[in-house]
């Protein structure tokens, strides 16, 4: 594991999240497991590589609903204005103790643009996944 100053708990829990996609027929992506449905999804924005990407709860500390729907919605805003197509997606904690936070899984994006994003809205970290369709986490810090 890189180096980072994020506590090993944390990133145990984002390596078990549940990346759920809400597409048409929605699937659940999971860290270091190839998926075969993101593979024919991504035939219809025509994308080899794609980052889970959210606005909540920036650092992991907890904010209110109010608080990470607004910032969910600046990025989205800010993804539209990139021209970066998405849908949207929902982060689940497999251990319950995180509510669930919005996401969207972005299309055709480089890992640095994926990586300046998470930044940007203050992300530990994002999911990386590229033409093997195998999610990845990235650590930002």
């Amino acid at each position: 594991m890189e180096q980072t100053s994020i506590p090993r708990e944390t990133i145990n829990a984002y390596q078990t999240t549940v990346y759920r996609v809400l597409g048409t027929k929605p699937f659940d992506l999971h860290i270091g497991q190839r998926s075969q449905e993101l593979n024919d999804f991504s035939l219809n924005y025509d994308s080899t590589n794609s980052a889970f990407l959210t606005a909540f709860n920036p650092g992991s500390i907890m904010r209110s609903e109010a608080v990470n729907k607004n910032a969910q919605k600046k990025l989205e805003s800010f993804l539209t204005e990139q021209t970066i197509s998405f849908c949207g997606g929902m982060a689940i904690d497999s251990l319950g103790i995180w509510p669930d936070e919005l996401g969207v899984l972005a299309f055709n994006i480089s890992l640095g643009q994926a990586n300046a994003i998470g930044s940007k809205f203050g992300q530990n970290g994002i999911v990386w996944i590229d033409k093997n369709f195998t999610p990845q986490l990235i650590l930002l810090c």
